[in-house]
């Protein structure tokens, strides 16, 4: 995966199909990811009947698995990227919210804005964007690129936005605030020394959930509120959907509520949205 993250589609492939021989009569899970993987750096490298026929075997491999709940969303995105259709999209539908304007116009370094094009390119991205002063001056999209979009994981980028926007104004003290200051219920033990910047760099403590995690539950706020870290806050990295869920909860607290004001447990303050993001 660390091949495929940095590009090297071809290394990816290669390490993979080595990786699966010696593995034939090892755990099927591991086969599953195995081929997953395959599957998607053979897309990437535009082997499309290469692709369909490896996920084809990793539909197959992952069922009764335990890591098919692991894989589904990485199985998801690639159906639908196999199935795409062929052939460049120059745009998604606008809605005019944005303005755009030449590079160039702006004194831009245009050299910079081409090599950081054939970068998206190379590295297989599904779209890049480069904003300067709130004007559009690159927009590029591949031909998987669809509407509406699988965003998946990139909207935890949201967030940490609003988190950046509640302390330009003020509303949010500072990231290293202890979640315990609006959270009551997460002040007791090792709960109590987890900070905003802790949830945020996903060093609060708590562990990788797959299949047992957040994103498989109906109320994501209450699954999360009885976590506990593992590891002392701020000594480990893990990825985490849970934290991500956890650092929600302030930060609509602060949208609604001016800075020094705390939560105090179950109240109607909880529920409220931040309607500027």
């Amino acid at each position: 995966m660390t091949l495929n993250r940095a590009g090297d589609r071809a290394g990816a492939a290669d390490l993979a199909r080595r990786s699966l021989a010696s593995t034939q009569r090892g755990s099927r899970a591991e086969t599953c990811r195995l081929r997953v993987m395959l599957a998607y750096a053979e897309m990437q490298l535009a082997h499309r009947d290469t692709a369909n026929a490896l996920l084809s075997k990793a539909d197959s491999t992952c069922e009764a698995t335990t890591a098919k709940m692991e894989m589904a969303h990485d199985l998801a995105s690639l159906h639908q990227d196999l199935a795409s259709r062929a052939g460049p999209r120059a745009s998604p539908s606008a809605d005019g919210s944005w303005a755009t304007a030449d590079p160039r116009n702006l004194g831009l370094d245009v050299l910079a804005l081409e090599r950081h094009l054939r970068i998206c390119e190379r590295t297989g991205a599904d779209a890049c964007l480069v904003v300067y002063r709130d004007t559009i001056v690159q927009e590029w999209y591949s031909p998987r690129y669809r509407e509406p979009m699988y965003a998946m994981s990139s909207t935890k980028s949201i967030p940490a936005v609003l988190v950046g926007m509640l302390l330009d104004e003020r509303r949010l003290g500072s990231v290293d605030d202890r979640v315990c200051t609006y959270i009551r219920s997460w002040c007791d033990g090792i709960r109590g020394h987890v900070t905003v910047r802790h949830l945020l760099s996903m060093t609060s403590g708590l562990p990788r959930m797959y299949a047992n995690g957040v994103g498989y539950t109906s109320d994501k706020d209450e699954f999360v509120e009885d976590l506990i870290p593992t590891n002392e806050p701020g000594t480990s990295w893990a990825y985490s959907h849970e934290g991500a869920q956890r650092h929600a909860r302030p930060s609509r607290y602060r949208c609604a509520h001016p800075a020094g004001s705390r939560f105090g447990g179950g109240s109607n303050a909880d529920k409220a949205f931040c309607r500027r993001a």
